[in-house]
């Protein structure tokens, strides 16, 4: 295998260790075929290896998968999906450090070991974000992660890597948005206590732990009972009654939940044969058990229950199954064929929770059952209200069908007369009669009747006006306030439930008022995990007294169109822990746009980006850009934690000045300024940077500046040294014992300088007074048949002559007339450009000499 990227990314050593290594290295290691990363066997050996070689390293390990990666491979196909799977693997080459081990164990569960001094989650999961949000805007891709840093390196990583499996699955079933979880014991302590539970099971069936309750089901128009729904609960010896959302959970998770439900059924079957044998036949209730979407795939299903059948003589009229709609959404095929697998066996299958699904229609196009159970929390049934009418339709349709019609969750008298009035008499839930224990039951079948009393369990305050449809409320409700809905948030359990939408809420959501029942039963769950913990926490400061809350969201609508969508939150009433909430819509997906172009546009800005409130007592951070942030070497949180006071604390303290002089000359109307300053570096350092602001808005007593910060310490070194290596060079010039001037080489011959030598053999007292003396024109100095003679030489040292000699006359600035002797030539200024320079001697005394000799 060739030495790729991911190669180089994921094995444990560096490319200069590499070197070093048998050149077979790559040859031994086991790699996963699609990625290119190790395997599971590739990723032990590497991971112990690893830790071995450096004992003294601390390391994290990090077990990731992506949430509906199935849904996606039957979306897109296969191909797509290890497509998928080859570039995360080449995602994970490139943001891991140097050091760490990477591999794909299976499916899409990926493992890395990360030394724990370069370990940081914020920025690891910033640049996946980034990654899966820019990878399909065709599907919407969630993560989750469970981290362990391993405090135990002689542990097999094995079992390292299930303790980073465990912290997973407390990511993947928390409720909240949070993506990753880190392990410790009392994730070990659950898992154990879930175990526990799984190992009680058995004991529990054998003794008869398990109870058996019943929800009664009426015939309406008679008031008579129809039949029971048989739900479980737990007496636990120690821990009391335990509800079915504490244990059903984990022996689905288990893999137990098929055995569970045989024995149900089972203890189903022995209660009725016991009513059987003891009570008359038409006294006998049929019962109604559940199937779960486990059991569909079990092939030997119809005849396991058969079997029951025949054992205790169970006539099929008296058991009936159960099939949520949302198990055909998941396997359409098995569940198409158990469903009529059992039927042809003679048994009575009903769809529950029908309304529920995503495509009711067509669920009920394929799977032929023998009835539909509608449950009222999906649908409102008040015949004044869409929810109304899609409710009598549904009915209507189902009478078409010869199908009958269970409606559960009914709690209100109001509720079971509109039921009635459009034709469902078959009716479940609190306002008959609340689950009862066998013994309950068994009084009600002995009481001689079947009566129900009439105790209203009353729905939760709202108000009043919103709820008439008759009323001027509902009019500007419909017409006049945008999109708007109101929904019940029960925070324990973070849920929010769309209870009524108007028209234009539905319009911008695109879903009718079916698919709206669908969509909201729990409308977080529809958003991303950023986006339902912003949400959520608009929500729960809204219930805690504020007001108002607002916040930003991305949605898929039913036709997958992507929308951004601004919320604005107000509490309504409260009852027994449910709040009612009004939300109002607005999209936003255009300033979304726009602002994501922004942020384009900052990214391609060659340094950082900051925006500061300036005012005239201080400068604080509104935002910065992550080139910001590296400038300082800082974590985001540490940078922002080190600017929250004023961000001249950021800077050394002999710089301050400069920076508070930029600020104020914006503050006093300059529409620009700048400075360079040293910025306080994580290494203890300073870094030399740029500062450009302007202001992007003023107001009485502020300023909105944005500022461009650009890293100049290179240069500025540089910068320093030219100025030390001139002024060594200046030194040098004005200690030569001669006279030396300089003057342009481009053709114009304008004096650039004379040092302190050549000053005074010319009268003068510097540099300055020697050319405010002479001017720009250095053959002023001179007498006319000189000039001839020095524009000569120079004309002979730029076509390449090292070198002349001369002795002329010149005139100093009080008048004489002085002899001077030297050498001409071309020579290189500090900075690399060519000049001429003259260096020479006052030879007036030796002339003088030689004339009067003569």
């Amino acid at each position: 295998m060739g030495s790729t990227k991911a190669d180089k990314a994921v094995v444990s050593c560096s490319a200069s260790e590499l070197a070093n290594e048998d050149e077979t290295l790559f040859c031994d290691i086991s790699r996963d075929k699609v990625t290119s990363l190790l395997d599971q066997a590739g990723f032990y050996k590497e991971t112990r290896a690893l830790i071995d070689k450096n004992p003294h390293e601390r390391y994290v390990l990090v077990y990731g998968d992506i949430d509906r990666f199935k849904v996606f491979n039957d979306l897109f196909g296969t191909e797509q999906g290890d497509r998928l799977l080859a570039a995360i693997g080449s995602l994970l080459a490139g943001i891991l450090p140097q050091g760490s081990v990477a591999a794909r164990l299976r499916a899409d569960h990926f493992v890395v070991c990360i030394p724990e001094r370069l370990f940081n989650l914020e920025r690891i999961m910033a640049k996946l974000d980034a990654w899966f949000a820019a990878y399909s805007s065709a599907f919407t891709f969630f993560y989750r992660l469970g981290i362990y840093v391993i405090d135990d390196p002689h542990l097999d990583v094995a079992l390292m890597a299930d303790r980073a499996l465990i912290a997973l699955r407390v990511a993947k079933n928390a409720t909240g948005t949070r993506k990753y979880t880190f392990y410790d014991d009392s994730l070990r302590s659950s898992l154990l206590k879930e175990q526990e539970m799984v190992g009680e099971m058995e004991t529990a069936m054998r003794e008869k732990q398990f109870q058996l309750y019943f929800q009664p089901q009426y015939r309406y128009s008679t008031r008579t009972l129809y039949g029971a729904e048989v739900l479980a609960r737990w007496n636990h010896p120690t821990k009391g009654l335990v509800g079915p959302g504490d244990f059903i959970p984990v022996f689905e998770r288990n893999g137990l939940i098929s055995r569970f439900d045989f024995y149900i059924w089972e203890r189903a079957c022995q209660t009725l044969r016991v009513w059987l044998d003891t009570r008359p036949a038409q006294s006998i209730p049929a019962l109604s058990l559940n199937l779960s979407r486990a059991d569909i795939y079990y092939s030997g299903l119809c005849g396991s229950l058969q079997e029951l059948m025949e054992t205790y003589r169970i006539p099929r009229e008296y058991f009936h199954l159960e099939i949520t709609e949302s198990a055909y959404m998941d396997s359409p095929d098995q569940l198409i064929e158990a469903v009529s697998t059992l039927r042809k066996a003679g048994f009575s299958v009903h769809m529950d929770d029908f309304g529920s699904g995503f495509s009711s229609l067509n669920t009920l196009k394929d799977v032929p059952v023998d009835a539909l159970k509608l449950d009222m929390k999906f649908l409102d049934a008040r015949n004044n209200t869409r929810g109304g009418i899609v409710l009598a339709s549904i009915v209507r349709m189902a009478r078409w069908l010869d199908l009958p019609v269970i409606a559960e969750g009914v709690e209100t008298q109001t509720q079971a007369d509109y039921l009635a009035s459009i034709g469902c008499d078959i009716m479940q839930g609190y306002l008959f009669s609340r689950p009862l224990d066998q013994s309950a039951f068994e009084q009600l079948l002995d009481g001689g009747h079947c009566l129900y009393e009439k105790v209203s369990v009353q729905p939760d305050e709202q108000p009043d006006d919103v709820w008439d449809a008759d009323s001027h409320m509902a009019l500007l409700f419909n017409r006049f306030v945008g999109a708007a809905c109101i929904a019940e948030y029960v925070p324990t359990r973070e849920e929010l439930e769309i209870v009524r939408g108007n028209d234009a809420f539905r319009e911008l959501f695109q879903y009718d008022d079916e698919e709206l029942k669908r969509y909201g039963t729990n409308f977080l769950r529809a958003l991303t995990d950023q986006d339902r913990m912003l949400f959520t926490q608009e929500l729960d400061r809204v219930i805690q007294g504020r007001d108002e809350g607002s916040c930003e969201f991305q949605i898929r609508t039913a036709n997958k169109d992507v929308k951004w969508l601004r919320v604005r939150l107000r509490r309504l009433s409260q009852a027994a822990g449910v709040y009612s909430i009004y939300l109002q819509f607005e999209e936003t997906t255009e300033e979304q746009t726009l602002r994501a172009r922004l942020q384009a546009t900052i990214e391609s800005i060659p340094g950082g980006l900051a925006f500061l409130d300036v005012t005239r007592t201080g400068v604080h951070l509104l935002y910065f850009s992550d080139a910001t942030v590296e400038l300082s070497g800082f974590t985001w949180d540490h940078y922002e934690e080190q600017g929250k006071p004023d961000v001249h604390s950021m800077v050394h303290v002999d710089d301050r000045d400069k920076l508070h002089a930029c600020f104020q000359a914006l503050l006093d109307g300059q529409k620009h300024a700048s400075c360079t300053v040293r910025l306080r570096h994580q290494t203890g350092e300073y870094t030399w940077v740029h500062i450009s602001a302007s202001p992007v808005l003023r107001e009485s007593d502020s300023l909105c500046v944005v500022a461009v910060l650009v890293d100049v310490t290179a240069e500025h070194e540089a910068r320093l040294m030219f100025e030390e290596q001139a002024s060594a060079y200046k030194r040098l010039y004005e200690a030569i014992p001669c006279g030396v001037v300089r003057f342009s080489a481009d053709g114009k011959t304008r004096l650039i300088s004379m040092n302190r030598t050549g000053c005074n053999i010319f009268g003068c007292t510097d540099n300055e007074d020697f050319l405010a003396y002479a001017g720009d024109d250095p053959f002023k100095l001179f007498p006319p048949e000189v000039e001839e003679k020095q524009r000569s030489s120079i004309a002979k040292l730029a076509v390449g002559e090292k070198q002349i000699p001369f002795k002329c006359q010149a005139f100093r600035k009080d008048g004489a007339t002085i002899w001077i002797s030297g050498i001409i030539a071309m020579v290189k200024d500090p900075s690399g450009q060519d000049v001429v320079q003259s260096a020479f001697n006052d030879v007036t005394h030796n002339v003088e000499l030689h004339w009067t000799s003569r």
